[in-house]
């Protein structure tokens, strides 16, 4: 069993690909091998955060390398990301560039050029150097003012033109940068780096990139765009159903040793259906929320519904506003709701509208239906039916998140003080069959006190009408009895007045 953390990290074979990419990065890698270039090209490809950008870039150039030597392009592989606010970002690009090709000799002269080129950046007075823009906007000018410098430029042309190779460019992680750096790659790519025989392959959230170039540029940044990128594609949509089948598979592994009884597979798949699918869009969703659970589950494994738990964590990855006031507003979401409720149904509703109003409208019919599923109070509110209090022993029983007494249970990842936990509720029933055994164990448990003042024998014999005949062989029953009446004078004691210690309708039901 392989409980280990999922790490969010970019696969590099595409024998591991569990979303379809290799296909696309198969065909990309083809067009860029084939593709018959003499002047610089750009190609784009554009995908949000988390959707596997640089998990497809990985592919393309595995592709890459398998291709024979004389259709495969020289890689240089560059992350702005990395030198971001240093100042660097520039310096380390033809750093890259110059490492890259001086693996092959015959770019020994191409070399020894570009580092003639950026040697002009280490002479930048120190206070521009620490901030990338002035270094690239002086650097841009003297391309166009010093002479020796267009010179060197014009040489390095000149000598890449009459090379057999192609360059190709990986600059991952563009949407990452501050605004100023996003232009002054596309700047350095277009008036400095435009290499012929060179191909630039980017990988960046559009819409980010836009938006920070709108921030500088005088004209619309999709327009500024369209004057850099020749070729653009979209990153294929990941393949929901590989999600849900990746995300299952890990759920197996974390709610193993979860009691069956607590898991109704009709109840799982409203609430998966109703809620926690919407969440699960990129490979990055599938590792939050199953790295969430693999951390938070064990400690309170038998003690919450497993089904519950899942949606609650859902809801704290995903939407940790609606999270936080569910933890804060216990009464408002826990309980029963017929009229003799507290509060009354009514009273809640204002504050119920308000925070429905402001969920934003591509989550907002999901987030309700989900939590009409883990609060029936919920259901009578927004025009369902009604629970009256006869459901909140089923729903303690079960480890509902909606039980009063159980909901603290899953915000603070263990039982609270002073209660039973459900699994010293079995322990303790399992001594039924020995009268003995289960007398001294009550009497046991009137010597612990809670933090109310209250014996830990209240609060057994409270949970006690919660278990049937299912965990209380009838057989056991006399013996339970038998026991209760040996030592009831001795736990009727005085810290438990008038907070209902012993529940003779609850000897009743068990009898019955």
């Amino acid at each position: 069993m392989n409980e280990a953390i999922l790490a969010d990290t970019p696969l590099e074979d595409p024998k591991e690909d569990l979303l379809e990419f290799a296909p696309f990065a198969s065909n990309l890698a083809d067009a860029i091998c084939k593709i018959s270039a003499e002047e610089c090209l750009v190609f784009a490809l554009y995908g949000l955060w988390g959707t596997g950008k640089t998990t497809c870039l990985n592919f393309v150039l595995h592709y890459i390398s398998k291709k024979p030597k004389n259709e495969k392009p020289i890689v240089v592989r560059f992350n702005p990301w990395w030198f971001s606010g240093h100042g660097e970002l520039l310096n380390q690009f033809f750093k890259e560039f110059r490492i890259s090709l001086g693996k092959e000799e015959r770019f020994k002269g191409v070399v020894k050029l570009l580092a003639d080129l950026t040697e002009g950046i280490s002479r930048v007075p120190e206070p521009k150097v620490k901030i990338m823009a002035k270094v690239t906007s002086w650097f841009l000018r003297s391309l166009g003012k010093d002479k020796e410098a267009g010179q060197v430029r014009d040489a390095i042309r000149r000598d890449l033109q009459q090379q057999p190779s192609r360059i190709l460019v990986v600059i991952d992680d563009i949407d990452r940068l501050p605004a100023e750096e996003v232009r002054d790659v596309f700047r350095v790519i277009k008036a400095v780096a435009d290499f012929p025989k060179t191909i630039y392959l980017l990988a960046f959230e559009k819409g980010i990139v836009v938006k920070a170039l709108e921030s500088l540029q005088e004209m619309p940044g999709e327009a500024y765009l369209e004057k850099i990128v020749q070729v653009p594609f979209d990153l294929p949509i990941p393949d929901k159903i590989a999600l849900r089948k990746l995300f299952l598979e890990q759920l197996d592994i974390i709610l193993s040793d979860t009691p069956q009884e607590l898991f109704d597979q009709t109840y799982w798949g409203n609430v998966f259906w109703d809620g926690i699918d919407h969440f699960l869009n990129t490979m990055r969703d599938v590792k939050r929320l199953t790295n969430a659970l693999k951390a938070t589950y064990p400690a309170v494994k038998r003690e919450v519904n497993p089904i519950d738990f899942i949606a609650i964590e859902t809801l704290r990855v995903f939407s940790s506003n609606i999270y936080q006031l569910i933890r804060t507003n216990r009464d408002m979401f826990a309980g029963h709701s017929d009229t003799h409720s507290y509060p009354k149904i009514e009273d809640i509703k204002p504050f119920h509208n308000k925070w429905a109003e402001q969920i934003p409208e591509e989550d907002k019919e999901c987030i309700k239906n989900l939590l009409k599923r883990l609060f029936p109070k919920l259901e009578a509110l927004f025009g369902g039916i009604s629970y009256g209090a006869d459901w909140q022993s089923t729903w303690r029983k079960q480890l509902r998140i909606c039980s009063p007494d159980i909901f603290p249970v899953y915000f603070r990842l263990a039982v609270p003080e002073g209660e039973i936990s459900h699994t010293k509720m079995q322990a303790i029933l399992a001594l039924a069959k020995n009268r003995d055994a289960f007398s001294n164990k009550l009497l046991e448990l009137r010597r612990q006190h809670r933090p109310n003042g209250s014996t830990q024998v209240s609060a057994f014999l409270e949970r006690m009408k919660d278990y049937t005949e299912k965990d209380i062989p009838r057989e056991h029953i006399p013996e339970i009895l038998q026991a209760l009446f040996d030592v009831g004078d001795e736990l009727l004691v005085s810290e438990d007045e008038g907070r209902g210690l012993f529940s003779w309708g609850m000897i009743f039901v068990l009898v019955g």
